[in-house]
C-alpha cells in the first residue's frame, strides 16, 4: 500500500477520531514531562530512570507506529485509539489517585509538625551554692534547663545522661512538660569522672497526637564536653550541637 493508497482509506475514519489519536499523543508526551517533577513520584524507581526509561519507550512505540503505517488499516486506529485512550485514562486516574494519597499525608503530616513537641535542653550556671564535703567548700556546677519550644505537650518525658560510651545512664522522668511550663532543672552527675570526654543528654519524649498503634517517639540529643574551672572548683559545660530524632520504637537506656 502507497503512501497515497493509506491517505485515501483514511477518508473513511471520523476526523474526530484523528484529533483524538492526536491529543492523545499530546496527553503522553506532556504526562512524559510533567510526572517526573511531581514530588510524589519516584518511589522506589526514582525520578530519574522514570525519565530514561519513558523517554526510549515512548520514542520506540512512536517509531514502530510510522514504520508500519501502511500496514495499519481504517478499522484498526479504532482498537489502537481505544487501547491508547484507555492507557491514557487509567495512567491520568493513577497520577490524580497518588497526588490525592500525597495531599492528605503531607496535610497530616504538617498538622503533626504544627502541633509535635519540641524539647530543647540548654546549658546554664547553677544558680544556688551548694555544699561539697567541706562547708566552706562550694561549687557551681552548671546544669541543664529542658524547655518545651513546640506547639504541642510533651508527655513520657525521660531526660537521660549517658557517658562517652553511651552507658551508665542516669534518668530524670516527667510526666508531662508543656510549652506554658517552667522549664526543668537537670543536674548531672558524675562529671568530675567524665572531664574532657563527650558526654551526652539524651530527651525522649513522644506527642499525645501519636495513636497506640503508630506511636512516634522524638529524641534531642545534646552532646557535651564537661571541664573544670581554672580554679577547680565548679563544673562548665560546653555543649555541642543539637540533634533532634524521630522513629516508631521507644529506646530503652
Amino acid at each position: 500500500m502507497t503512501i497515497k493508497e493509506w491517505f485515501d482509506t483514511l477518508q473513511g475514519i471520523d476526523w474526530v477520531l484523528m484529533v483524538a489519536i492526536g491529543l492523545i499523543v499530546l496527553v503522553y508526551i506532556y504526562l512524559l514531562v510533567k510526572i517526573p517533577r511531581l514530588p510524589y513520584v519516584g518511589g522506589f524507581i526514582g525520578k530519574q530512570k522514570i525519565r530514561i526509561l519513558g523517554i526510549p519507550l515512548g520514542l520506540t512505540v512512536a517509531f514502530y507506529v510510522f514504520c508500519n503505517l501502511h500496514n495499519i488499516r481504517p478499522n484498526e486506529w479504532i482498537e489502537i485509539s481505544m487501547l491508547a485512550g484507555l492507557v491514557a485514562a487509567t495512567g491520568a486516574l493513577a497520577v490524580y489517585a497518588a497526588g490525592q494519597a500525597y495531599a492528605s499525608v503531607e496535610m497530616v503530616r504538617e498538622m503533626r509538625e504544627q502541633r509535635r513537641p519540641i524539647v530543647v535542653p540548654e546549658v546554664v550556671p547553677f544558680e544556688v551554692e551548694t555544699p561539697k564535703i567541706h562547708e566552706t567548700d562550694y561549687t557551681r556546677d552548671d546544669i541543664f534547663k529542658i524547655r518545651n519550644v513546640g506547639n504541642g505537650p510533651a508527655i513520657e518525658l525521660r531526660m537521660v545522661q549517658l557517658d562517652k560510651e553511651k552507658s551508665h545512664p542516669q534518668i530524670q522522668k516527667k510526666a508531662i512538660l508543656s510549652q506554658v511550663d517552667a522549664p526543668l532543672e537537670f543536674c548531672p552527675v558524675d562529671l568530675v569522672n567524665q572531664v574532657k570526654t563527650t558526654c551526652y543528654l539524651v530527651c525522649q519524649y513522644r506527642s499525645v497526637l501519636s495513636t497506640e498503634e503508630r506511636q512516634i517517639w522524638y529524641e534531642t540529643w545534646l552532646p557535651f564536653i564537661p571541664n573544670k574551672s581554672q580554679r577547680g572548683d565548679r563544673i562548665i559545660i560546653t555543649p555541642r550541637e543539637l540533634k533532634f530524632c524521630e522513629g516508631f520504637e521507644k529506646k530503652d537506656y
